[in-house]
């Protein structure tokens, strides 16, 4: 389901947190038309939003690099952990 399909009540009122969540949802998917033109829209008032997609985008270089280095090591139990909260949180 795309954001446009998603949020249908509220197309008029794109908020940062939804700014936020088609940042992230950008780094592992692509993004629809609708969604990157709402994206872009706010990003260009919103210094706030901005400032998070580049620290997001320097944030997954890191851990990229950091993977690819092995530098980085979770458990199974602590991966399912995280996939939890992250899916708690997001509802």
């Amino acid at each position: 389901m795309d954001y446009k399909e998603e949020h249908k009540h509220k197309w008029y009122m794109f908020t940062c947190k939804d700014a936020t969540l088609l940042v992230t949802k950008s780094e592992y998917a692509p993004l629809t038309l609708f969604e990157k033109f709402l994206l872009k829209f706010h990003l260009l008032i919103c210094i706030y939003c901005s400032r998070f997609k580049k620290q997001s985008r320097k944030i997954n270089e890191f851990l990229k690099a950091s993977e690819q280095k092995g530098d980085l090591h979770l458990s199974a139990e602590k991966k399912e952990a995280l996939n939890q909260l992250i899916t708690k949180n997001s509802k």
